[in-house]
């Protein structure tokens, strides 16, 4: 009896082994035989992943986080096309959210273990953890974006735990990045002569914020006046718009300053990014 017993263990335990190997060698195919295998590394668990780290090249998540980064744009403008449910308004926003955090941790993972690469990997580190931020970013200083959140804020008790720890966080974040935004050294009235920035006080996380609030009002305020002037003058158009410009122009200004003033490698790449990003939509502004 024993003796049964124990052959059917192993015969179990072997079907078992069998099973996983299958599973394992049908992922490991999938992965390999992808254009990128980013791509496909972001549908495992964490645990299947990492045995797939060691295939991933630099220049195939540098391909990734570009594709992503035109892909927030899109995320943001099919959000107000349909019905604000949290599956709709906040759940593209958090999966685009995971696969910048997988991405980080990949980059880590080569960081601590690939010495002739290792600037690279800590760039693409700096740009996945800095996109997370900028993502909500986007969102948050987008005023359609935080009507609808508000609304279904309000609607917080109709939903699940998990959507409601998920609303929760997004509240925190918002209320986080207005009280932030207020004490912005780009935008605040330093009181220093001549309107003399407070550069000991700038770091490189007050360039975006600044960048989209600024421009976010800029575009507000413009649809507003187009709609109330009746008849176009200089000071009534033009004036007006080059006013309420100004705090989007003193992102450029200090930009432009830090670039030019800097000499460390991983800043100037950081800065290149913000100016691409100040770029485009100086470019939005003007085509309005």
């Amino acid at each position: 009896m024993n003796l049964r017993l124990l052959i059917l263990t192993i015969f179990l335990t072997f079907i078992s082994i069998k099973s996983i190997y299958a599973d394992e060698t049908h992922i490991c195919g999938e992965v390999l035989k992808s254009n990128n295998p980013v791509n496909h590394i972001l549908n495992l668990t964490e645990q299947e992943a990492q045995q797939f780290y060691n295939y991933i090249e630099p220049d195939q998540v540098t391909e990734f986080l570009k594709a992503k980064e035109d892909e927030t744009t899109v995320i943001l403008e099919n959000i107000f096309k349909n019905k604000n449910t949290f599956s709709n308004t906040l759940q593209p926003l958090i999966t685009l959210q995971a696969q910048f955090e997988k991405i980080a941790l990949i980059a880590k993972y080569h960081k601590s273990r690939s010495e002739e690469q290792l600037e690279e990997w800590e760039n693409l580190y700096d740009w996945a953890t800095q996109l997370q931020k900028y993502l909500w970013v986007d969102a948050i200083f987008n005023p359609d974006f935080k009507t609808r959140f508000l609304s279904l804020y309000k609607q917080k008790d109709t939903l699940n735990q998990y959507e409601r720890v998920q609303v929760e966080s997004v509240h925190s974040k918002i209320l986080s990045h207005q009280q932030e935004i207020q004490k912005n050294p780009i935008l605040a009235d330093t009181g220093l002569d001549y309107g003399t920035f407070a550069f000991d006080k700038i770091g490189i996380e007050h360039f975006y914020p600044a960048m989209v609030s600024s421009y976010q009002y800029v575009v507000s305020e413009f649809d507003k006046l187009i709609e109330n002037v009746e008849t176009p003058t200089f000071d009534s158009l033009i004036r007006a718009y080059i006013d309420m410009k100004s705090d989007f122009e003193k992102v450029e200004t200090v930009l432009d300053t830090y670039f030019n003033n800097n000499n460390k490698k991983a800043w100037k790449v950081k800065l290149s990014q913000l100016a691409e990003r100040y770029q485009n939509f100086s470019t939005d502004l003007d085509d309005r």
